[in-house]
């Protein structure tokens, strides 16, 4: 009789997978362990093998489709059966009949498109990161520093150097130095230059911080360290 595949527990813990590609297509013929198709969770993507051999009669789940732990995937038919065994497969599973999935189309000409459905990790990550911005209490630095000196370093840098230096390379060096030594200092954005108006480059930087972890007053000194060590861009070189 045929036999009616269902979504694994790919992982412990896991109650509902995604189907990420099929890798066995109706009407092949398949043996106790060939793969039958790649499912997607949270946290891995895993092969799933086959557990009983014969021709995939249907496939219930679409690709990129999720659904429960223990819901029907698939129709694997024995030999001499036809699409008629799976109608009374899936009845005797407790299983009503499910419609074969349409085949996806392409958008026409013009059209913007439908939005894609997200599955497996990328579902858990945009559900992770909602559950961050929603619950946790963030709070917002934000300063303007010169950049000059640095980018006159980087270019002097970059003339002698068999490898490239990116502002990036500068920034970062800086967030590492500030986490290291922080000064005592006040934040403040510099208009004024020995009494005159300056004219120069101005980076203007934001920190985003967890405040269930820290308040604002290291925040403030953290971002002071950070904007001396990026206005001074010798440091990093030290």
């Amino acid at each position: 009789m045929a036999a009616v595949v269902r979504m694994p527990a790919a992982l412990a813990g896991v109650t509902e997978a995604a189907v990420q590609t099929w890798i066995a297509k109706p009407g092949q013929t398949i043996a106790v362990g060939d793969v039958l198709a790649e499912i997607e969770t949270e946290k891995a993507v895993v092969a799933y093998e086959a557990e009983v051999a014969g021709t995939v009669g249907r496939i219930l789940v679409g690709e990129g489709e999720s659904t429960e732990v223990g819901a029907p995937i698939a129709v694997i038919l024995e030999a001499g059966e036809g699409d008629d065994a799976i109608a009374p497969a899936l009845a005797a599973a407790g299983v009503a009949a499910a419609p074969i999935p349409a085949p996806a189309t392409a958008p026409a000409a013009g059209a913007v498109g439908t939005p894609e459905k997200l599955a497996g990790m990328r579902k858990a990550i945009v559900r992770r990161l909602t559950e961050s911005k929603t619950t946790v209490p963030h709070f917002y630095v934000t300063a303007h520093c010169r950049v000059d000196r640095l980018l006159a370093l980087r270019a002097q840098v970059n003339e002698a150097a068999p490898r490239k230096v990116s502002v990036n390379d500068f920034v970062l060096k800086a967030v590492a130095g500030a986490l290291v030594d922080v000064p005592a200092g006040r934040l403040q954005q510099r208009e004024l230059e020995d009494g005159r108006l300056a004219v120069g480059t101005v980076m203007t930087v934001t920190l985003s911080a967890d405040h269930r972890i820290i308040d604002g007053a290291v925040a403030a000194e953290w971002m002071a360290a950070f904007v001396r060590r990026i206005e001074n861009p010798v440091s990093a070189l030290l």
